[in-house]
C-alpha cells in the first residue's frame, strides 16, 4: 500500500488566511509611507501683505524663469513643484502694490516677464531677453540656491533677510 503525506484541508486554510493578513498589512503599510512633497517653496514672513515670486532653474547651457506666484503674508507657496533634480536653483520676490520693492534679491542678473505668467528660456543671456520687446522688460536679481538632491527646499523671506528652513540642510546659500 501506497503512504501519500496531505497537507490537512484545514491547514491549507489557515495558510491562506496569513498570507491575506500578510498582504493586507504590506498594503496598508505602504499607503501610509507617503513620499514627502517634492518642491522649492518659498514663505513670506515680511511685512507685504503679498509677494510675487519668480523661479529659475539651471537647464543645459542657460537658467529658464518662470513666474509669478503670489504668497499671502505668513504663508508658503510652492515655486517650482515636482522632484528637484537640478544642481542650481534660482529665486527672486517683490513685494506687490504701492512701494512694491524687492525682497529675496541676490548676485545673479536674469530676466523676468511682465505679464501675470511669463517663461524665459535661456534668461541668463541677459542682451538676448531684453531685446524681445515687451514680453521681458526687467532684470531681476535672483538668489541662488544648491540644491545637492535635496527634495524639498523651503525658503522663509523676511524684512531685510532670508533664510533657507533648517529642514532643508544639504541645500545651501551662496
Amino acid at each position: 500500500m501506497r503512504s501519500t503525506s496531505r497537507t490537512p484541508p484545514s491547514a491549507r486554510t489557515g495558510a491562506r488566511y496569513v498570507l491575506a493578513a500578510f498582504a493586507l498589512c504590506a498594503l496598508a503599510l505602504g499607503a501610509g509611507m507617503q513620499r514627502a512633497a517634492a518642491e522649492l517653496l518659498v514663505c513670506n514672513d515680511t511685512a507685504h501683505d503679498t509677494l510675487r515670486a519668480a523661479a529659475g532653474t539651471a537647464e543645459g547651457s542657460g537658467v529658464a524663469t518662470h513666474g509669478w506666484v503670489t504668497i499671502v503674508r505668513s504663508s508658503c507657496a510652492t515655486v517650482i513643484a515636482g522632484d528637484l533634480t537640478a544642481t542650481t536653483y534660482y529665486v527672486y520676490a517683490q513685494g506687490t502694490g504701492a512701494g512694491a520693492s524687492p525682497v529675496l534679491t541676490g548676485p545673479v542678473f536674469l530676466c523676468v516677464g511682465s505679464a501675470d505668467h511669463f517663461l524665459v528660456e535661456h534668461a541668463d543671456n541677459l542682451k538676448a531677453c531684453l531685446s524681445k520687446g515687451a514680453k521681458v522688460l526687467v532684470t531681476a536679481q535672483f538668489v541662488p540656491l544648491r540644491a545637492a538632491g535635496t527634495r524639498r527646499l523651503r525658503l522663509v523671506a523676511g524684512d531685510g533677510t532670508y533664510t533657507l528652513d533648517e529642514k532643508s540642510a544639504s541645500a545651501s546659500l551662496p
